[in-house]
């Protein structure tokens, strides 16, 4: 055999050595990555068994204002309850993380993709007589995990010169944002006009109501004829 065969056939030889060890490779990832899907899978749905009805109902509180906003009724108990004439409350949707979703994590790391971060939007009423805040309804999300970036950086007025490919977060905030609104929406809340430029971070949207007076109920009644929103 000539020295350029002998060449050609090591040349050969080392490709498939290259090609078995990428193989190998991707599949001791693949195999790492399913096991530790079954075994969050596994913990996730012996917690969810666990937690099942532990969970506040984020939908408790929704209900409908009278035509002429003086009464609202709440929708699962029918009890009617009247509101102030001049007072009004407000609140303001905020961000935290809240660690990951390490299934979802998992099965995106199968495919090279990042860490799958666990969001959640918070409406937090402002209290006006110094108690406690009170979170009056939350969504969680998903967002890529990618360094150095926020949500900030998922700014809807950012799309048009997005360097970062955020376009799936991007939509995953947005889809949270409209469900944030159609749920403080249901509940009385009405979202105000705030300039952009007035809001410390773009998803911080600030609503406000007539003041319930919970403390004076007035009965249950049939639903009365109202609107849903403030």
């Amino acid at each position: 055999m000539s020295e350029r065969e002998d060449a050609f056939w090591g040349g050969i030889t080392a490709i498939l050595i290259l090609g078995a060890f990428k193989l190998a490779w991707f599949l001791m990832r693949a195999i790492w990555w399913l096991g530790v899907l079954l075994v969050l899978s596994l913990g996730a749905g012996i917690g969810a068994l666990v937690k099942r009805g532990q969970e506040p109902d984020i939908t408790a509180g929704s209900g409908q204002y009278s035509e002429d906003h003086q009464l609202w009724q709440d929708e699962a108990s029918g009890q009617r309850y009247p509101c102030s004439p001049v007072d009004r409350e407000y609140c303001q949707i905020q961000a935290s993380q809240q660690g990951f979703y390490w299934r979802k994590t998992a099965l995106a790391r199968l495919i090279r993709r990042g860490a799958l971060v666990r969001y959640k939007f918070s409406a937090i009423a402002e209290s006006s007589n110094g108690a406690a805040p009170e979170v009056v309804a939350m969504r969680e999300f998903p967002q890529e995990a990618k360094r150095n970036i926020t949500l900030d950086h998922v700014d809807p007025a950012r799309a048009s010169s997005d360097p970062f490919d955020l376009g799936v977060s991007r939509d995953l905030a947005k889809d949270a944002l409209e469900d944030m609104k159609c749920l403080l929406t249901k509940k009385g809340w009405t979202q105000l006009q705030d300039p952009e430029a007035t809001r410390e971070h773009w998803y911080a949207y600030r609503y406000d109501r007539p003041v319930i007076l919970w403390d004076k109920p007035m009965g249950e009644a049939p639903p009365v004829a109202g609107i849903t929103a403030a």
